[in-house]
C-alpha cells in the first residue's frame, strides 16, 4: 500500500521539484513515526553512516509515536524526554524492557533554556550524539540554541506556515506551551540560522511541513542536495494529509477573508502542460491546499488534471462546478478553446472574486461564472466556512465550524437553458453535497447522455451532507464505465459500482474520512473508454 508520503512525492515529482536523487523528500515513510521522519532519517544516516548509535528525543509523549522508536528497535541507545508526567508514566511501562536493559532513559521533566544541558547531564548523555529529535512547540528554537551537545543529525520541528525566508521566532517564554495557533517556534530561516552556528547544514524538509533536518557540515560533503538554505528546502504545511495534528490558527485569531481580501497582485505564474503558462491571484494566507501548493508552482490535484487533459477536446463544454479560484476552470478555458465553453459555479465570495479575478488574467473570454452553490430547488442557505483551508466549504455543518455565509442555492437545470445545455465534460467538487448538485440537474443528465464526468467520491462528506455513496451513483449514467482516481495513492485503476460500493463501506468509511474521484463513463462511449483505459496504474 502506498502512503501518503508517496502521492505528495508524486504531485511534486510532476513539477520536477524533486528529480534529483539526493533530494530527501523523495525517502519520506512512515512506521512509528508522525509523518515521513523515519525514511528520510533512516536515508540520511544511509549515506553518512553512523557512530554513537545514540539520540535523544525532546517531545515524546507515551513513545508509541516519535522520531527514535525506530532506532531504539534498531539496536540505539537514547534518552526521552517529556513534559506530560502521564505520559512518561505510560512510556516507562510500555517500554521497561528497554529501559531494563540500559537502552533508553526516560525523564519527565518541562525542558526550558535554564535546564536543558543539566539534564541531559544528568542522564549521562554523551557530549556527541548521532540524533537529536526536537519538538516542543513553543520554545523549540531557544532550546535548540541552548544545546551544548554534538550533533551529527537533527530532527527540528518548524513553522512551516511562516515565511521560509524571514528570520522570525517566537519570544522565550519558559512557561508558554502550544495554543493552537500558526504563531510556534521558528521559521525555517531562524533554524537555518541556528544550524549554521552549530556547524549544520539544512539538507531537507519532510513532506507534510512539520520537521527539518539538518547534518552536520563535515558530513554533508555531495551527499545532499544544495543548496543548504531555507529557501531552497521549505516544505508548506500539508498537516491533514497523514492525520498530523499539525499547527492551526488559534480560534480566537481566526477570520475570514472578504472579496476585497482575496485579491492582489498576481501571484504566481505555472506553466501547465497543454495549457500553457497560466498566471494566478492566490489567497494572500497560508490556505496550504489549493493556493499553497500552486503558490510553490506545483500542480494541484494532478490526477483530475490528466483526466482533463485526457478527455476535454476543443470546441467541447466543461461544466466546473465548485470552481474554487479558477485552477481547473482556466485550464478548462484553454483546453477547449476559443470555440469550447467553461461554465463555473462557486458560492463563496472571497473564491468567486478570486476566480473572476483568474478569469480576467488569464483572457478567459468563454468562461461563464454563476456565483451560486448548486443544489436540488431554489432556496438561500448557509455555507459554512472552513478557515485553514478554503477548498474545503461545506453545505452542511461539520465539527466545530462557526463562520458561515448565506449563499444562493440553484439547480443547475435552471440556469443551463432548463436543462437543454450541451455539456461535454462535468467535473464536480462540491465537499459532499454532490448528490444534490446532481438531483437538481437530472434534466441536464437526460440531454448529456453520453456527458463525461469527473466527481469527487468521498463518502464521509456525502453522508455529512444527508446522503450516501448509493445515492450518488444511483444518479450516474446507465450501465457507467468507471476509473477510480486514488489521491492517497496516486494511481488510475478501473472500478466496478459494486466494487466502489464496497470501498465505501470499508476503506472510506466515514470513520477514515478516506476519499478520492470518480470518471464516470458512458457505456458507450468506447473513445473515452480507452483513453482513460491507457492511464491504467499497472498492479
Amino acid at each position: 500500500m502506498r502512503t501518503v508520503a508517496d502521492m505528495l512525492f508524486d504531485i511534486a515529482l510532476a513539477s520536477g521539484r524533486y528529480a534529483d536523487p539526493r533530494a530527501l523528500a523523495r525517502f519520506d515513510n512512515r512506521t512509528y513515526s508522525q509523518n515521513g521522519e523515519d525514511g528520510v532519517i533512516a536515508e540520511i544516516f544511509r549515506r553518512i553512516g553512523v557512530q554513537s548509535r545514540y539520540f535523544v528525543e525532546f517531545g515524546v509523549e507515551d513513545g508509541r509515536q516519535n522520531n527514535t522508536r525506530l532506532l531504539l528497535e534498531q539496536g540505539w541507545r537514547g534518552l526521552w524526554i517529556d513534559g506530560n508526567a502521564d505520559a512518561v508514566a505510560s512510556a516507562s511501562e510500555i517500554f521497561a524492557a528497554y529501559i531494563a536493559s540500559g537502552a533508553l532513559r526516560i525523564v519527565a521533566a518541562t525542558i526550558t533554556v535554564a535546564n536543558v544541558s543539566a539534564l541531559l547531564d544528568a542522564a549521562e548523555v554523551p557530549a556527541s550524539i548521532d540524533f537529536l529529535s526536537l519538538d516542543v512547540d513553543h520554545n523549540t528554537s531557544h532550546i535548540w540554541r541552548a544545546l551544548n551537545r554534538r550533533t551529527r543529525v537533527a530532527c527540528i520541528e518548524y513553522a512551516a506556515s511562516l515565511p521560509a525566508s524571514a528570520p522570525l521566532e517566537v519570544p522565550y517564554d519558559p512557561t508558554a506551551t502550544w495554543d493552537g495557533s500558526n504563531w510556534f517556534g521558528a521559521s525555517l530561516k531562524t533554524l537555518e540560522l541556528i544550524g549554521a552556528s552549530k556547524g549544520m547544514h539544512l539538507v531537507g524538509c519532510e513532506l507534510t511541513g512539520v520537521n527539518a533536518f539538518f547534518v552536520a557540515a563535515e558530513d554533508t560533503h555531495d551527499r545532499f542536495l544544495p543548496p543548504f538554505t531555507a529557501e531552497a528546502h521549505h516544505e508548506p504545511p500539508r498537516y491533514q494529509a497523514n492525520g498530523s495534528r499539525g499547527h492551526m490558527p488559534a480560534t480566537q485569531a481566526r477570520r475570514w477573508l472578504t472579496p476585497a481580501d482575496a485579491i492582489g497582485a498576481a501571484d504566481t505564474t505555472i506553466d501547465v502542460r497543454g495549457a500553457g503558462p497560466l498566471s494566478f491571484r492566490l489567497h494572500p494566507t497560508a490556505d496550504p491546499w489549493v493556493s499553497g501548493v500552486i503558490r510553490r508552482g506545483d500542480l494541484f490535484d494532478p490526477l483530475i488534471l490528466t483526466a482533463l487533459r485526457t478527455l476535454l477536446g476543443p470546441g467541447d463544454t466543461l461544466l466546473d462546478v465548485g470552481g474554487n479560484i479558477g485552477w481547473f476552470t482556466v485550464i478548462g478555458s484553454r483546453l477547449v478553446g476559443p470555440t469550447g465553453q467553461v461554465i463555473a459555479i462557486e458560492p463563496e465570495p472571497a473564491n468567486a472574486a478570486l476566480l473572476a479575478a483568474n478569469l480576467a488574467g488569464n483572457d478567459c473570454r468563454n468562461v461563464l461564472l454563476h456565483q451560486v452553490a448548486a443544489g436540488a430547488e431554489a432556496t438561500t442557505a448557509r455555507l459554512y466556512l472552513d478557515t485553514e483551508n478554503f477548498g474545503d466549504h461545506r453545505m452542511a455543518i461539520a465539527s466545530a465550524r462557526t463562520r458561515w455565509v448565506d449563499v444562493d442555492v440553484r439547480p443547475l437545470d435552471t440556469l443551463l437553458d432548463g436543462g437543454r445545455q450541451r455539456v461535454d465534460l462535468l467535473k464536480m467538487d462540491t465537499q459532499g453535497s454532490e448528490v444534490h448538485a446532481l438531483r437538481g440537474m437530472r434534466a441536464l443528465l437526460a440531454t448529456n447522455p453520453a456527458m463525461r464526468m469527473v466527481i469527487e467520491f468521498w463518502p464521509h462528506g456525502l453522508e455529512n451532507c444527508g446522503s450516501d455513496a448509493a445515492d450518488l451513483l444511483a444518479l450516474l449514467t446507465r450501465q457507467p464505465r468507471l476509473f477510480w482516481l486514488i489521491r492517497s495513492q496516486a494511481r488510475i485503476d478501473r472500478i466496478t459500482p459494486e466494487a466502489l460500493l464496497a470501498l465505501a463501506d470499508g476503506e472510506l468509511s466515514p470513520a477514515s474520512e478516506g476519499h478520492g474521484d470518480i470518471v464516470v463513463l458512458s457505456a458507450t462511449d468506447e473513445a473515452g473508454i480507452q483513453r482513460m483505459a491507457a492511464l491504467e496504474t499497472p498492479t
